[in-house]
């Protein structure tokens, strides 16, 4: 699975510097997170809202404001960054515009197919980005349609990299993608939240605990990076004979614990495949 790290030091820029036009559709938490990650790195995107104060808010963060044709006119690509729901009314809107342009979606269990048929063009590529875009720190997947031209894929792992690490897969893994994820940033949180309050039943303070939660956990993966070893290498380094590592480890095990956060990615991955749905 190719991982494109970083946000834009892979030289990997879009072409908007060189007159490629950004558009996006919708400005709610995933499209505020894609604009401000494509502003911070020279391209202003233009942007399309119909909720006023959503609207209101993009204006006053410096965005220039336009409607579902003007953006679909003035765009070399489009990003699709509305509920799913919202999709089959804006796609009757986009589609007199939209014949060969680069469309980015990220609407939720929609596939590529969908906006190929309903866009008339086949550059198409699907992101499944997670909570962490709004700090550009989010995983990415990047599906494309199997005749997307290859400066178009590079497009969209340039828009992807605005907003965190592109990870680049064929689309049927998008669901198993979205349960490890775009749901598993949930469980890491819950994992964060009862090791403070284990923290609480020892006796510290929650905030003193979540503090060296997450201190213990940011460092837990700095490790793994810097170290580039298996994880279960490190739990047996950090597990000493009769100690009080081994003790809690063997606590875990006996609750199931890899196997719960096995069945929570799966039980997701299987949600998220449910949910897909294409119109015919």
């Amino acid at each position: 699975m190719p991982i494109i790290q970083g946000r834009w030091d892979w030289n990997l820029s879009l072409r908007g510097n060189n007159g490629m036009k950004t558009g996006i559709i919708g400005f709610g938490n995933m499209g505020k997170a894609l604009a401000h990650g494509l502003a911070s790195a020279g391209i202003k995107p233009k942007i399309c809202e119909v909720v006023t104060e959503k609207a209101l808010e993009a204006t006053l963060q410096g965005f220039t404001i336009c409607s579902v044709d003007e953006i679909a006119s003035l765009s070399d690509i489009l990003v699709i960054a509305v509920k799913p729901q919202e999709l089959p009314k804006l796609l009757d809107s986009l589609g007199k515009h939209t014949a060969g342009k680069g469309i980015v979606s990220i609407a939720a269990g929609k596939k590529i197919s969908l906006f190929e048929k309903r866009l008339g063009t086949s550059n198409v590529a699907r992101f499944m980005p997670n909570l962490a875009a709004s700090l550009a720190m989010s995983a990415v997947a990047v599906s494309y349609g199997e005749k997307a031209e290859e400066s178009f894929r590079n497009d969209a792992l340039a828009i992807a990299r605005a907003v965190g690490t592109a990870f680049e897969i064929p689309e049927k893994l998008m669901s198993a993608f979205t349960g490890l994820s775009g749901s598993g940033i949930a469980y890491v949180f819950s994992f964060i939240n009862a090791l403070a309050m284990g923290g609480v039943e020892a006796g510290i303070k929650y905030d003193d605990a979540l503090a060296i939660a997450l201190a213990t956990t940011e460092g837990a993966v700095a490790v793994l990076r810097s170290q580039k070893v298996h994880p279960s290498e490190m739990v047996s380094r950090v597990a000493s004979p009769g100690g009080t590592t081994i003790e809690g480890i063997h606590v875990l095990e006996d609750a199931g614990f890899n196997a719960s956060v096995m069945k929570a990615v799966i039980a997701a991955a299987r949600k998220a495949e449910l949910l897909e749905n294409d119109w015919k």
